[in-house]
């Protein structure tokens, strides 16, 4: 996927809780998604939409943990948070 390709969807009331819960920036969730040494990992599928994971590092350096899913030709990130040390373990292995 082309950098200039990719277009996000937020929604106001998750980017608020994003930030509320893991002080994490739509910006930082989205460099993340675009990093081009990005891990994709289990998502966990429990409901009918397609999710998926990926492991993402942003400025500062920062590593997070995103779920997203594809809503029409956008990205809507549903959930970022810092990577867990093993998932930090994962990252830097790859």
């Amino acid at each position: 996927m082309r950098v200039e390709d990719v277009a996000f969807q937020w929604d106001a009331a998750n980017t608020g809780w994003l930030w509320r819960r893991h002080r994490v920036r739509p910006r930082h969730a989205e460099q993340a998604f675009l990093d081009p040494d990005s891990l994709p990992v289990d998502a966990s599928n429990l409901d009918s939409e397609l999710r998926q994971a990926v492991i993402g590092m942003a400025e500062g350096p920062r590593l997070l943990h995103l779920v997203w899913t594809e809503r029409g030709d956008a990205i809507r990130i549903l959930h970022a948070r810092n990577a867990t040390e093993h998932e930090a373990e994962l990252y830097f292995r790859q």
